[in-house]
């Protein structure tokens, strides 16, 4: 959507105008879900059969209801659920960061050279379409990952085993993207992109799927917010971060690297910023 008001501001239309059309047609979609679609035809189950299910769940032991409800918290407590949740979360902010900062990235790169950096912004735009084949990549990693496995005697083994490679290489596609942006050169740049789309589809499939895969269907609701809550916490460190990267010019390459930030005066300029 940011690529086409891009463009179209291009062309000479105004951003205010391509932001109320994009606002018309998503209040078009809200009244269309409640008045345009043909919800009569969605053919609704028979009396008889919802007065079957209804004897079966009467029919269900209490107890065996209030188990399968009542573990949302050993769930939490989960250790296999904390180390995910962490694992996902410092992914996440890695992406958040790269996604936020990649401007400043662009502009280092091409030296502040106006017309490359509208250039590879609309690279990185036209790569990010290619998500849905990246995505259909990562899902295809991971069943495969299950096929092997699915002979396995132990149930942990044949649903954690299969997580094991997909994990691993969305933490390699993450520290490959670390380090190309040490690489201050414009071919890299593509490069910096191809890796950055893999590493977002790869993150969010299998965060996504090993929550599905691990734990119970009536509980992913919960894990997967919670999953995606922290997340959302944990990047809001970001902020500082991004402006500690435009504090000077060569501020974005410091917070990349620690080590980098004793070229700075002192140290309390970092915290000022921060």
């Amino acid at each position: 959507m940011q690529l086409a008001v891009k463009l179209a501001y291009g062309v000479g239309i105004q951003r205010q105008v391509t932001y109320f059309f994009i606002l018309g047609m998503s209040v078009m979609s809200v009244i269309s879900t409640f008045l345009i679609f043909p919800k009569t035809f969605i053919k609704k189950k028979s009396e008889t059969n919802e007065m079957k299910s209804r004897e079966e769940q009467h029919q269900q032991p209490t107890e065996e209801i209030n188990q399968e409800y009542g573990n949302m918290r050993s769930y939490l407590c989960d250790p296999i659920f904390i180390s995910h949740l962490g694992w996902f979360t410092i992914l996440y902010f890695r992406f958040n960061y790269f996604i936020g900062t990649v401007n400043s990235y662009i502009n280092i790169v091409t030296d502040y050279n106006t017309e490359k950096v509208s250039y590879f912004t609309n690279v990185l735009s036209y790569t990010m379409f290619c998500g849905v084949i990246s995505s259909l990549c990562a899902g295809l990693v991971y069943d495969h990952e299950k096929r092997r496995y699915e002979g396995c005697t132990s149930e942990i083994k044949r649903k954690l085993i299969p997580a094991l490679l997909p994990m691993l290489m969305c933490s390699t596609l993450q520290t490959i993207l670390s380090v190309l942006v040490f690489v201050h050169n414009e071919h890299v740049l593509y490069a910096s992109f191809i890796v950055f789309i893999l590493f977002r589809s790869f993150l969010f499939s299998v965060g996504v799927t090993f929550i599905a895969e691990i734990f119970p269907t009536q509980a992913f609701g919960t894990l997967y917010s919670i999953l995606v809550t922290c997340g959302g916490l944990a990047s809001l460190v970001q902020f500082g971060l991004y402006s500690w990267s435009q504090s000077y010019r060569s501020a974005f390459t410091h917070v990349s690297d620690h080590r980098k930030t004793s070229k700075l005066d002192t140290m309390g300029e970092v915290f000022t910023v921060l």
